[in-house]
């Protein structure tokens, strides 16, 4: 992060609204994932349920088609075994011009009947060189001959005793007076012990239903393949479609498997489709379809565009959300922001509020309920900085009485240490001048003994005494007058020790005042909390120098107690002296 225009620039990928969108994208790239697996998921499901759809669906369009047929074959299995109509194609009434007239006319009858009742088939031929009998208009000789000469006529030369399903497409239709479009399929069997063909032509419209059933969309293709490889292929709108599926090397695939049905996706003509095959077991006849794998798809498209249309907005409204609440968030956090640098300035009136019910409400009363405290505490602070003046300036008074007091102290001492050395230099005078004393009282004792022997000598001496004891005499004043001085110095001294004994007594109601005033500012410091550290610091000083000051005060006191003393006990002395020389005098 960097700093621009006394703003933090925080960067994009670190902001609340992209980690709130970021989040808000998660869970939608887990919708997306969703959304595509259920697709695909779903895809697969729907693709593989209507591929076994479709396959059941052929499934039984093989049944039905076999059930048409095995019942049409079943229902004219018959006329191979007629009582007349056999023996009538093997030549057994060629001899009874009434019975080779009556016989086909009953058995065209009976056949017409029985095609008018039954709505499968479309038409029945007995094929003969001898004699056509057809519920149909036939015309021309030698039909055998001309149908066996057809494919589907070697194929039944070749098994006489099977019944075989052709598709609607043989050269002797026109002959027999058929139209191929007039039927979908042929039942064809070769008559035992004659050449004749019995052929049962398969109604259109059963075929084309059954085809019909399987509806795979736009462009797709149903076929009936017979194994005369006649293709009857219709389209999704019902026409009937050209040879489709003969020389595709997918059918030629399934022609050759053993599996009787089966399925599998191809490109045919560019286009991907679903090929499926149901063979008719026992009939050589195979049903085909080819679905366009986009109608497969299309089946699933719906679900696509639902998919991406949900996917689209859960994104966009995931987003949405996102920008909106980060937008929210950002703009309540913004406003606080700006409110708090204004506070940080030190403008204590910024009211913070907040119209949200969440937990930014509760920061905004947090934040309001701690301006209250700090406008307080500052008030608080406020009155405890006056009442730390005050004191301070007590203390500042106090230390300049302390100072002043201080200042009388060192002079008075000085005074002291110079009244002590005057006191000294009388003292050692006066002993001085009383050892003088003392060697001449000795003098004088001396003398005194020698008065009574020296009776001769006392008119000399006489004179000699008077001279020395007026001598003696100035000499004794002398000393009465400097032992006088002695006492009224050591007098002076004495009273000046007591008044330094009361200046220490002003020091120390000093000091007490001021250890008073220092524990009442270390009492508002303590209150103060963080901003009186200085005061406590200072108070803790202040005490310090009260408590120094009173130690001091107590030494000076007892030196000048010792003083006093020591002066009281030179006073005595000096008046000891006194009286002694005052005893001299007047002895002398």
């Amino acid at each position: 992060m960097k700093k621009e225009n006394n703003r933090i620039a925080i960067p994009f990928f670190r902001r609340m609204r992209f980690r709130l969108t970021v989040s808000f994208l998660i869970p939608v790239v887990f919708i997306i994932l969703l959304g595509f697996a259920s697709y695909q998921k779903a895809s697969a499901g729907i693709v593989a349920s209507y591929e076994e759809s479709v396959d059941q669906t052929m499934r039984m369009m093989n049944q039905y088609m076999a059930l048409v047929f095995d019942t049409v074959q079943i229902n004219y299995k018959g006329y191979l075994e007629d009582e007349t109509l056999s023996p009538f194609y093997k030549g057994v009434y060629d001899a009874d011009p009434i019975q080779s007239i009556t016989i086909p006319k009953n058995a065209t009858t009976d056949l017409r009947a029985a095609v008018t009742k039954d709505n499968m088939v479309a038409a029945v031929h007995f094929i003969s060189d001898k004699q056509v009998i057809t519920t149909s208009k036939a015309s021309g000789e030698k039909l055998y001959t001309a149908y066996a000469a057809t494919g589907q006529g070697e194929m039944i030369k070749n098994d006489k005793f099977r019944f075989f399903l052709f598709g609607n497409s043989n050269e002797t239709d026109e002959m027999l007076g058929m139209d191929s479009s007039k039927y979908g399929a042929r039942i064809v069997r070769h008559l035992n012990g004659s050449n004749t063909i019995l052929a049962v032509d398969i109604n259109k419209k059963a075929i084309d239903d059954a085809l019909s059933s399987l509806n795979g969309g736009d462009n797709s293709y149903t076929s009936f393949i017979t194994c005369d490889g006649t293709e009857y292929t219709i389209s999704a709108s019902g026409e009937a479609m050209p040879t489709l599926f003969a020389d595709t090397e997918f059918y030629q695939k399934a022609l050759t498997a053993e599996e009787l049905s089966g399925s599998e996706y191809v490109t045919y003509q560019d286009t991907g489709y679903l090929f499926l095959y149901s063979k008719i077991d026992g009939r050589d006849a195979t049903i085909c379809a080819l679905i366009p794998q986009e109608n497969i798809t299309a089946r699933v498209a719906d679900i696509k565009q639902i998919t991406i249309f949900l996917v689209l907005a859960a994104s966009i409204i995931a987003i949405l959300l996102g920008m909106i609440v980060a937008g929210k968030y950002g703009k309540a956090i913004s406003d606080m922001v700006k409110k708090l640098k204004k506070i940080g300035t030190g403008d204590l009136t910024v009211k913070i509020s907040s119209r949200r019910k969440d937990e930014f409400m509760l920061l905004a009363s947090g934040i309001s309920d701690m301006v209250s405290n700090m406008k307080e505490l500052i008030s608080k602070v406020t009155d405890t900085s006056e009442e730390l003046t005050i004191a301070a300036r007590r203390v500042s008074d106090s230390s300049q009485t302390f100072m002043e007091t201080s200042d009388g102290i060192k002079n008075a001492i000085s005074e002291i240490e110079t009244g002590t050395s005057r006191l000294d230099i009388d003292s050692a005078d006066c002993l001085t001048q009383m050892d003088s004393l003392s060697e001449k009282i000795t003098v004088v004792s001396e003398n005194a003994e020698n008065i009574s022997g020296l009776t001769d000598e006392a008119g000399a001496a006489i004179g000699d005494g008077i001279s020395s004891m007026e001598v003696l005499n100035k000499s004794a004043s002398s000393t009465t007058q400097v032992t006088a001085q002695v006492i009224d110095a050591v007098q002076i001294l004495e009273e000046k020790s007591k008044s330094i004994g009361q200046i220490i007594q002003t020091i120390n109601d000093i000091a007490e005042e001021t250890t008073l005033l220092s524990l009442n500012a270390s009492i508002e410091a303590a209150r103060a909390g963080e901003a009186g550290k200085g005061f406590a610091v200072v108070a803790e000083q202040i005490k310090k120098l009260a408590d120094e000051s009173m130690d001091s005060a107590a030494e000076i006191e007892k030196i000048v107690d010792e003083i006093v003393e020591g002066t009281g006990q030179v006073v005595e002395v000096a008046k000891e002296a006194e009286n002694i020389v005052k005893t001299q005098e007047d002895a002398v």
